[in-house]
């Protein structure tokens, strides 16, 4: 049994589906000192990916957008655009359930008299489309993020204990994975035996199989393999109507294939987010900081079922602030000087 995290990793090369090649998606936000921001995004890969529609990431109409042609195979989209604040970013960065990761970013700036903090979070939200089953029916919070954490590190060492620990949450992660793309599977025909309204084969008896189903499934959906799914449905129903409800289900299988299209894509794209920030950085979750600039690579599979917020802060120097600050101290201390003057002189 592959792992989870190996098998979201490779989804895209296991389905049966084509999909275009990948993507390497960089983008680069500066953000001022006054609030306003600068995003850039490129988008870097085949023609094909580079012109697919929609993109990943959301840019329109209003962003600046050149292409670039790096060598004969290929080629980097590039957009820009100047922000006044977050809030007219976030109007941009909104997703589409199954099309586009939805992204939504956060400022926080607090006046400290002689310094200024400035607080920027950008959150990936949960790219996966197969939700109908809750994670945490099978793993919590916490075990996802011991499990992301050890395959951020790769080569860690682990102990005998630890080993079992992370195996046991795999396998857990793996049969929620399973049962969660089959319940949209399973729903998808449930929706076409209501549709068809076959006193013989009515949503209640195909409940009373839905385990027998599942068990029979598994595998195929393993190996993503969903087009030999509907000869499962028959065999284990054993019902003539049984092909008649998936005629009827075509919308809904239709949504759960480009489903299938969409995670595979995304979780075949690189991912990688650079934040620069005004004066000096304090504190950050990056695992790459270079100067004023910090980076977040390699990401997206923190980002399948749950949110992941990349965040970082820093610190600005108030200059006006020391500066007034000094002239009134001056000033207090000319007037004391002078006033001691007055009162030696008036001896």
């Amino acid at each position: 049994m592959k792992r989870p995290m190996m098998y979201l990793a490779i989804a895209g090369i296991t389905s049966t589906l084509m999909f275009p090649a990948c993507l390497e998606i960089k983008t680069a936000t500066r953000v001022n000192s006054d609030g306003s921001l600068v995003r850039t995004v490129t988008f870097t890969g085949d023609s094909s990916s580079v012109e697919r529609e929609p993109l990943p990431l959301t840019i329109d109409t209003t962003w600046s957008v050149s292409r670039e042609t790096i060598d004969e195979r290929k080629f980097r989209l590039t957009a820009t655009k100047a922000f006044a604040d977050v809030e007219s970013l976030n109007e941009i960065l909104v997703g589409e359930r199954g099309k586009r990761v939805h992204v939504t970013v956060k400022l926080d700036q607090t006046f400290w008299w002689f310094f200024t903090e400035h607080r920027y979070t950008e959150t990936y939200h949960a790219v996966s489309v197969f939700d109908l089953i809750p994670y945490t029916d099978y793993v919590t919070p916490e075990e996802l993020t011991s499990l992301l954490d050890h395959e951020a590190a790769k080569d860690a060492p682990l102990s005998g204990q630890d080993s079992v620990s992370l195996s046991d949450i795999e396998n857990r992660l793996e049969m929620w994975y399973l049962h969660t793309v089959f319940e949209s599977y399973y729903q998808a025909f449930l929706d076409g035996v209501r549709d068809l309204n076959d006193p013989s084969l009515t949503p209640a008896r195909v409940g009373q199989k839905k385990n027998d189903l599942f068990r029979e499934s598994g595998k195929k959906i393993e190996a993503g393999d969903y087009e030999h799914l509907e000869p499962i449905f028959e065999r284990v129903l054993k019902d003539r109507s049984v092909r008649k409800a998936f005629a009827s289900a075509r919308a809904g299988m239709k949504t759960f294939k480009e489903n299938l299209e969409f995670q595979d894509r995304i979780l075949q794209d690189s991912y990688e987010v650079s934040v620069e920030m005004p004066g000096l950085i304090t504190n950050t979750n990056a695992a790459s900081i270079a100067g004023t600039v910090v980076r977040w690579s390699d990401f997206i599979l923190r980002a399948y079922v749950t949110d992941y917020a990349m965040w970082v802060s820093s610190r600005t120097v108030n200059w006006w602030a020391v500066i007034v600050t000094g002239i009134v101290l001056l000033v207090g201390a000319t007037g004391l000087i002078l006033a001691a003057l007055r009162r030696r002189g008036s001896v």
